[in-house]
């Protein structure tokens, strides 16, 4: 029988090209800090209404629900993998002193090789630069609150003066961040919820909330579902793509934890010292670990074979796609 790509396939498609170039970041880049906040568990929360982060987390398992797997297998959704602690843990980064934007390195304890990587130094953040915080604060809080002190007031007005020119934000410049988009989104979704069905969004049938959610601010609808696939397919530290047993730490291929996102992509994640590629850029070639092949059909890879027609043809021109752009990328 053919089956046709679900989404949360076609979503891990569109985002395997990010994965790629983030294991492309030069080893000098990554630097350790030890902070309390770097563990996801003691970060600062953004929705403190109940109501509201559980309709940020129906709203990430609507768009990558519970499904199956390529070869038939049940696979949990967005709401098991963690993806809205993901949303919340970013719209709240700069509630706390050590905002968690970027994780450090250069290991995690996943897949521990030849004593390399026995500690997730990925829990510890880099500090950001000056410029880098401000361009952050910007995008998670806006114009109107992103400044901290006053250098950081003086750029802003400098931004605003761009945006009028570009045409970009209000008429004084000012563009909102993730958390206004978010809390306007949900707050919308759940007042139609109410108005029309008299429950709350999360008490809605599945068609239900279908239905309301695609009626929603497009700006809203791209931003969490841009997020919603950030959250399942990304490192573990960032608050999603959590394993089965949250109360355990993610394991590697060989432990029995891993982390959900990567499960269901079939991807190893990260192995020391080989980091999260198996291309050799050095030698120009493909290392594996030979239990472990995931650049080579196995057994338990998925097989084109088993797709429809369009969706055979969809995946040959993702694959042209992020092909076209590794060649530009090297030129």
């Amino acid at each position: 029988m053919k089956i046709a790509l679900s989404r949360r396939h076609f979503l891990w498609a569109a985002s395997a090209g990010v994965l790629a170039a983030g294991a492309g970041l030069p080893s000098l880049l990554w630097r350790r800090w030890q902070v309390d906040e770097a563990q996801a568990s003691s970060r600062p929360r953004y929705f403190t209404d109940p109501g509201d982060f559980s309709t940020l987390e129906t709203v990430v398992d609507l768009i990558i629900p519970p499904d199956v797997d390529f070869m038939g297998n049940p696979s949990p959704g967005a709401r098991t993998a963690g993806v809205a602690d993901y949303i919340d843990f970013l719209l709240g980064a700069f509630l706390g002193s050590a905002p968690f934007i970027f994780a450090g390195g250069p290991f995690s304890d996943r897949n521990p090789f030849n004593g390399e990587g026995l500690n997730d130094n990925m829990a510890i953040p880099i500090p950001l630069t000056p410029l880098q915080r401000l361009a952050w604060r910007i995008r998670i809080l806006g114009t109107k609150g992103a400044a901290a002190n006053a250098t950081d007031a003086a750029r802003i007005k400098i931004v605003k003066a761009n945006n009028i020119l570009a045409g970009v934000g209000d008429a004084n410049g000012d563009v909102e961040g993730f958390q206004q988009l978010y809390t306007a989104g949900i707050t919308a979704l759940r007042k139609a919820a109410k108005s029309k069905f008299s429950v709350d969004f999360p008490a809605l049938t599945t068609d239900q909330q279908q239905t309301l959610f695609m009626a929603a601010d497009p700006d809203f609808v791209s931003l969490v579902t841009n997020h919603a696939a950030e959250g399942m397919y990304g490192n573990p530290e960032y608050g999603g793509n959590q394993p089965p047993d949250r109360t355990k730490p993610a394991t590697g291929a060989e432990g029995d934890n891993r982390p959900i996102g990567w499960v269901v992509a079939n991807f190893e994640g990260d192995r020391q010292p080989l980091g999260y590629t198996t291309f050799d850029a050095a030698t120009q070639t493909i290392v594996e670990e030979p239990h472990h092949p995931v650049s080579t059909p196995d057994p338990g890879d998925p097989n084109l074979a088993y797709l429809d027609p369009g969706t055979r043809e969809m995946t040959r021109q993702v694959a042209q796609t992020i092909s076209g752009l590794n060649r530009r990328h090297r030129g």
